[in-house]
Formats: structure tokens, C-alpha cells, sequence
């Protein structure tokens, strides 16, 4: 009697608590969103680039290119890649580079050339750009790419000989074997 009507009584007010509380999350009202492009704006606003000094990385990519590549610098809005073609040489801006992106291949080179590089990263801010610190100045110079598929083939007669065949490599002169 007394216990089945006491849980009975519970259960109902359970469900009716239940009831109101999912009434009253529909009513919530939920402010819109920022779009994407606020939220990186206020991401990049946030952070003062005036200090950081990114860390560049730089290695020959084939006979005529260099590939850079750095660290993500947090709230920037962009890259400014710079080489010289002399140790003490005079940098030039060779490429502007998107936020999103990480490494930049600098093509039409000359094979065995030293270049020079450095980078920095900038942010818009009302319209002007604010720039980090220049990375250290890395330098290194394009060559020929390994040759791939290097197949030996014996033939044991009267004199040992043996033939060698390869992949032709993309801007080599000559092959040394050794």
C-alpha cells in the first residue's frame, strides 16, 4: 500500500521534473556563431608576434630546387620567404606565403649554387602588416637526387662481368660509381 504509492508519487514527480526540464532547453536561445574568419582574426589579434622568431629549415629538393620549411608561427597571417645568392650578399623577397602553409620549394635554380635564406612572419593588423623577428639565416644548394632502381646484374664466365642499369636522374650530367 503506503510504499507503492509513496514510489508511484516519486516516479511521477520524476517524470514531471523530467518533463519540464527538456520544455525549458528548447526555450533556450543560443547567440549565432562567429564566422571563422572572426575567430582567426581575434586567434591572431591575440597573439604579439613582435618577439617570436620562427625556425627555418632548408635542403636541397633536386638539381634546381631548394625546399624550405618551418614551425607554424601561432596568429600569423602569412610568410615572407628572402634569399641572397652571396654570404653577405643583399635579400630579396622571393615569395609571400599563406598562413596555412608550412614550406615553399624555390625553383629555377642553378645546381651546386649556395643560397641563402631567411624568413619572417607577419600579421594584418587595421590594415598594416606587423612582422615577427627574421629567422637565423640557413643556406644550402640544390643537387642531383639519388638514382633510384639501381639494378646489378652478374655473368660469371670465362671473366666476370657485370651490367648496371638505373632510373636516369631529373638535371644530371654524369653518374659516378663507386
Amino acid at each position: 500500500g503506503k510504499m507503492k504509492k509513496l514510489f508511484t508519487t516519486i516516479l511521477i514527480t520524476m517524470l514531471a521534473f523530467t518533463a519540464s526540464t527538456f520544455a525549458y532547453a528548447d526555450e533556450i536561445t543560443v547567440c549565432p556563431e562567429e564566422s571563422p574568419a572572426a575567430t582567426i582574426a581575434a586567434a591572431q589579434a591575440a597573439v604579439n608576434i613582435k618577439n617570436i622568431k620562427p625556425e627555418l629549415k632548408a635542403a636541397s629538393h633536386s638539381y634546381n630546387k631548394i625546399k624550405l620549411s618551418w614551425d607554424a608561427v601561432s596568429g600569423a597571417g602569412g610568410y615572407e620567404v628572402y634569399r641572397a645568392t652571396r654570404k653577405t650578399g643583399k635579400f630579396q623577397k622571393v615569395s609571400a606565403i599563406a598562413a596555412e602553409k608550412t614550406s615553399y620549394i624555390n625553383t629555377g635554380l642553378t645546381c651546386g649554387k649556395t643560397y641563402w635564406y631567411k624568413l619572417r612572419a607577419y600579421q594584418l593588423k587595421s590594415g598594416k602588416k606587423v612582422y615577427s623577428k627574421y629567422s637565423d639565416v640557413k643556406s644550402t644548394y640544390p643537387k642531383p637526387s639519388k638514382a633510384k632502381n639501381v639494378k646489378v646484374k652478374f655473368t660469371v664466365g670465362g671473366v666476370s662481368t657485370f651490367d648496371l642499369d638505373w632510373d636516369k636522374v631529373s638535371g644530371a650530367s654524369g653518374y659516378q660509381l663507386q
